[in-house]
């Protein structure tokens, strides 16, 4: 019986001690294959970095020249409105400057009326507005239209409550202008719609600069009292008659809101014009 019970003893001894071999060598095994493993992951790991890097560095160039050509173009456009600024300055300047040698009258100080635009033309040919003024408030046609920065058009067509403006754009307009510089007079016209204004009849030897200012010469009998600023000088070519100018108006057309209308009787008094007491189209400007 105590053999028995040792043979048993040393039977189980065997087993355990097999069975721990068995496990320490199946670690062992699963500890290498872990650990390839993990080489493995470490390797791909690093081989998506390497890949990923030009992708990530040539974004990140990308960003960073896009963001230096916007800066660039914002400075172009900072430096273009400093221009136009100066320009608008100067304009302003010689405006005064000419009103004073001729002893004209500021169309800033005459009497007038505030309106605001309730309407725009639905033509594709031609430039109107619609004011909320009109016979009740003085308004009579042939009346210059103007805004603070200079001449919008002419009314055209009265009612008692409102008003038909045609703009200096518009391919039926035309206006006496003359040079703040020289003192040349000329005509402005309207060409299409929304480009810049034709001046004509300036003499080719006339010493013509871009930003020159031209305002209202008031002769003819115009129905634009003198000194009311028009436009600035945009392109000039020079030519075998006269000298080839365009203008860009000194008021932004496409975008009016409140305007005024000056009055007669207001300081110099509205020429009589029968071409004006009806639409300079030949059309019923009611309908627009």
């Amino acid at each position: 019986m105590v053999r028995s019970g040792s043979s048993r003893t040393r039977f189980i001894v065997g087993v355990v001690v097999l069975s721990s071999l068995t496990l320490l060598a199946a670690g062992a095994q699963f500890s290498g294959l872990t650990a390839k493993a993990r080489d493995a992951i470490a390797s791909l790991r690093h081989t998506g970095k390497k890949a990923s890097s030009p992708v990530n560095s040539a974004i990140a160039r990308l960003s960073v020249g896009e963001l230096r050509s916007e800066n660039a173009r914002l400075r172009r456009d900072l430096d273009a409105a400093k221009a136009d600024a100066n320009r608008y300055r100067d304009a302003v300047r010689q405006r005064k400057d000419l009103l004073a040698l001729l002893q004209l009258s500021d169309p800033d100080t005459m009497h007038s009326v505030a309106a605001r635009v309730v309407d725009v033309g639905l033509g594709l040919f031609d430039d109107r507005v619609v004011l909320n003024v009109g016979s009740r408030k003085g308004v009579v046609v042939g009346a210059p239209v103007v805004t603070g920065a200079g001449l919008v058009g002419r009314v055209v067509l009265v009612s008692p409550e409102q008003s038909f403006v045609l703009l200096i754009s518009d391919p039926a307009s035309s206006v006496g202008v003359r040079l703040s510089t020289s003192g040349e007079v000329g005509i402005a016209k309207g060409t299409v719609v929304g480009q810049p204004l034709r001046v004509d009849l300036i003499a080719p030897d006339t010493d013509v600069s871009r930003g020159d200012l031209l305002v209202t010469s008031g002769l003819q009998r115009s129905v634009f009292p003198a000194g009311i600023p028009v436009g600035a000088v945009r392109t000039v070519k020079p030519g075998a008659i006269q000298k080839e100018i365009t203008m860009t108006p000194l008021t932004d057309l496409a975008h009016l809101e409140f305007v005024k209308v000056l009055l007669p009787g207001s300081g110099q008094p509205l020429a009589a014009n029968p071409a004006a007491t009806s639409d300079a189209s030949g059309t019923n400007p009611s309908r627009r």
